[in-house]
């Protein structure tokens, strides 16, 4: 019957017949109920009570002290959290709420003196506060139109009165938190908040998530990234009792995770880690609630961080396939990681892609993906013109400021994200470690040489110390002459091409002498046409050269 009734009422609060002034309801009695049941100001809490066994209890001899709250209270309330207080799973919840407005006894105006405690039937204690002329219980000022009665007294109040409940009930009948209490309930931490122990929560609003983006809260609520799920859940809860107003600005709070977040205040609005506090402290009876702006990603670790966030997903998997590298990331020393996006990895050759998973090219790909994290925790702002870092594979890496963008290895940095063990930069290219001429092949997209060198045995000397200058062959050769890599002279072919001499560039009129003893020359040439282009002897027409850490790489369009 409450049920109907209300959902009647919501969608017209605060209207009342003008012509019925008990809206067409018989009086039941003469006492508290009877004024909560003439009063067109209590309209909704009416529509609660009926049918109720509290309206039984205020129907009888009492007395009874009854904190009212009004329809206005009700109204500011909003229809999501009038919605929620009516959700059949928080009938037991709304149940303690009305009892927790009603005190055995007749507290008469002058009864209520500045710090009285009064015993609920929910059995709280709530407590009287007097500021002047103005009398508050709870969180609710009393306001005028108090009414005498038979049985007890009726207070109109401007709140509807919820201290009375734990974090847990808390949480669920303020909807604008939905989206954290769907994530407390999927990693089963919700129960948590409904026991003794006394916690604040930091509790995102539903907006945070919505900043998140869908892509990013789908992987959150992946079953790989359960762990990820339960860290950030904890990252917003935080042991004990805290009056963040009452804390000095950058005093460091130690949250679920382990990590810590700063609480700071300016001119009286205060952050969490950067995050803006919404609402002042919300009491409930095991802890304090208060509202963030946004989610506590700081408070989780970089793999954590990297892990729901779409538009990193293939760096993520990368670096997450290499055990030693994932380590770090969740571990306790910091890392800075500049993480190339999805958008740069998709415009990355295929083949090249595909190379890096061969096995025989695990080496390579972990060189590969140390080279973009560094040891220590660099923010963007600490990012110097000049700067060099020296990445965990070994290659320095080079800051540039210019025209207010920062570039990493001549990389721009698209966006920064701060986590409790260092930061994740978002960069428009990839990082390439310093390579030997044999490497160089396969992260240049010349796969199929590679392959080839090493099906002749010549890998070793491509990766030799002393100086090397090969001259190889891009695949498009491969795919033009299908049986090049199972002729038998496919070694003596590539030291054709092989020189220990240093050629550091396209030089006219260049004379060397390749590994099998021949006599080679590079020239520059004008065809008839008009076009340019460079030629090894008479055949060979150079296209592409790389700098290794062993010599020089140059690519041939064709091969005799």
């Amino acid at each position: 019957m409450r049920l109907r009734a209300l959902a009647l009422l919501l969608p017209a609060l605060l209207v009342a017949s003008a012509c019925d002034d008990n809206l067409g309801l018989t009086p039941e009695s003469t006492g508290v109920l009877g004024v909560i049941e003439h009063d067109r100001d209590f309209t909704q809490l009416h529509a609660l009570l009926e049918g109720s066994a509290l309206a039984d209890v205020l129907a009888g001899a009492g007395p009874y002290t009854v904190f009212a709250p009004t329809d206005n209270a009700f109204y500011y309330l909003g229809g999501e959290t009038n919605e929620a207080l009516l959700s059949p799973q928080n009938q037991a919840t709304l149940d303690r709420i009305l009892r927790y407005h009603v005190v055995p006894g007749h507290y008469a105006p002058s009864d209520l003196t500045d710090g009285l405690v009064l015993e609920t039937l929910d059995g709280v204690a709530l407590s009287v506060r007097r500021e002047g002329q103005a009398v508050f219980v709870g969180e609710a000022r009393v306001l005028d139109g108090i009414e005498e009665v038979s049985n007890g007294v009726v207070y109109p109040v401007s709140t509807l009165l919820r201290s009375n409940l734990d974090l847990r009930e808390r949480l669920l009948v303020t909807p604008i938190v939905r989206d954290y209490v769907n994530l407390l309930d999927a990693t089963e931490l919700l129960p948590d908040l409904g026991g003794t122990e006394p916690f604040t929560v930091l509790a995102p609003v539903d907006d945070a998530f919505a900043q998140l983006g869908a892509p990013g809260v789908s992987l959150l609520y992946s079953s790989t990234n359960r762990d990820v799920a339960t860290s950030l859940a904890r990252a917003h809860v935080v042991t004990g009792l805290v009056d963040l107003a009452g804390l000095p600005s950058g005093t460091t709070l130690e949250t679920g995770t382990g990590a810590p977040v700063v609480v700071t205040n300016e001119n009286g609005v205060l952050y969490v880690s950067g995050r803006r506090v919404l609402s002042p402290a919300i009491p409930t009876t095991n802890g304090v609630l208060y509202l963030l702006d946004r989610l506590l990603l700081t408070a989780i670790n970089v793999d954590a961080n990297l892990r729901v966030s779409p538009s990193l997903s293939s760096f993520t998997e990368e670096a997450r396939s290499i055990p030693d590298l994932r380590a770090r990331l969740q571990g306790d020393e910091e890392h800075t990681v500049f993480a190339f996006t999805n958008t740069t990895y998709s415009t990355t050759q295929l083949a090249v892609r595909n190379a890096l998973h061969f096995d025989e090219n695990a080496a390579l790909h972990a060189r590969l993906m140390r080279t973009h994290v560094v040891a220590g925790r660099y923010a963007l702002a600490d990012l110097e013109d000049g700067q060099v870092l020296e990445s965990l594979e070994g290659t320095p890496l080079h800051v540039t400021r210019q025209n207010g963008v920062v570039r990493i290895n001549q990389q721009p940095i698209q966006m920064e994200q701060a986590a409790a063990n260092g930061v994740i930069h978002h960069l428009g290219g990839l990082l390439y470690p310093e390579s030997d001429v044999f490497d160089w092949a396969i992260l240049s997209g010349f796969v199929d040489y590679s392959q080839a060198i090493r099906r002749a045995g010549l890998e070793d000397v491509l990766r030799s110390t002393d100086p090397i200058t090969a001259f190889g062959f891009p695949d498009a050769v491969f795919d033009s002459i299908p049986d090049l890599i199972f002729r038998p002279e496919l070694a003596e072919i590539f030291r054709f091409h092989l020189t220990n001499e240093k050629i550091p560039g396209l030089i006219d009129g260049l004379a060397f002498t390749t590994l099998n003893g021949a006599e080679r020359l590079m020239t520059y040439v004008v065809d008839p046409k008009g076009e340019d282009y460079w030629m090894l002897d008479s055949l060979h027409v150079i296209g592409y050269t790389r700098k290794a850490t062993n010599g020089h790489l140059f690519f041939i369009a064709y091969t005799e």
